[in-house]
């Protein structure tokens, strides 16, 4: 039966696995109770049953890397200009290339604008704060001039109301999760700026494709953005590594 649930599945890769880690403790406490004698998930390799489909998520996002251009980050940062927390925010994460949830969980306690650094030390999912992904998460990203300037910006408007530095102006309430910001705000601008549409975790990878494009030292990058080694960036942003070594550089001609 679980087997047939993942064949037919249309979700995500990632996303069968954190159901099956739920049904997993489900079914463990089904042992304890004396209910069953073996765990039926254990051995079972989502990656192996899930047919071959596109990358997409349940709501039909493109789950591919798909950044954003320096032409399109000035549109939206433009069309953000109506909602300035919007624009800060937005600003923010292309610049810093954090994960969608240490975004949300980042508090004015772990900003260091003297030195232009920002402390990651939790992440936020579904309204509950928890540490970083992984232990290589907790790390301390740099500043650059734009990540900067939109933290001194968001100063005026949350400092003082809250411990978290991103707020839903709408509500005056912390964003609870990524998709709120994708409802409320990032999908409007885009609409707006009359930017092609992307999930806005494309905002990390941009990051991490910007300074591959201007060939910044990998294990700082990796440092940056919460990965162990080199490796992750090797993975998953290999075929911009191969475009610059062939001095194409895609992504900075706005391509």
């Amino acid at each position: 039966m679980i087997k047939s649930f993942i064949q037919n599945s249309t979700v995500s890769l990632k996303t069968m696995r954190n159901n099956l880690s739920l049904l997993r403790s489900a079914l463990d406490e089904c042992i304890t109770d004396g209910l069953i004698s073996v765990n039926p998930c254990i051995g079972v390799n989502p990656a192996k049953y899930m047919r071959a489909q596109d990358k997409t998520n349940a709501r039909g996002e493109n789950l591919d890397i798909d950044p954003i251009t320096p032409r399109e980050e000035e549109a939206i940062l433009m069309a953000a200009n109506s909602e300035p927390q919007w624009k800060n925010l937005f600003q923010f994460w292309l610049h810093t290339g954090l994960r969608s949830s240490e975004l949300i969980a980042l508090k004015w306690a772990d900003i260091d604008l003297i030195n232009k650094q920002i402390m990651v030390v939790e992440a936020m999912v579904l309204g509950i704060t928890k540490g970083t992904k992984t232990k290589s998460g907790k790390r301390l990203v740099d500043l650059d001039d734009a990540a900067y300037n939109a933290i001194v910006s968001q100063k005026q408007h949350t400092f003082l109301e809250n411990e978290y530095v991103f707020h839903d102006p709408r509500t005056q309430k912390h964003w609870l999760s990524s998709d709120s910001i994708r409802k409320k705000a990032w999908a409007p601008v885009l609409k707006k700026a009359g930017v092609r549409y992307r999930r806005p975790y494309n905002c990390r990878h941009t990051f991490a494709c910007r300074h591959i494009s201007t060939n910044a030292n990998y294990w700082w990058l990796a440092n940056q953005m919460g990965h162990k080694s080199p490796e992750m960036l090797f993975k998953h942003y290999g075929s911009y590594m191969d475009e610059f070594n062939r001095s194409k550089r895609p992504f900075l001609e706005g391509k």
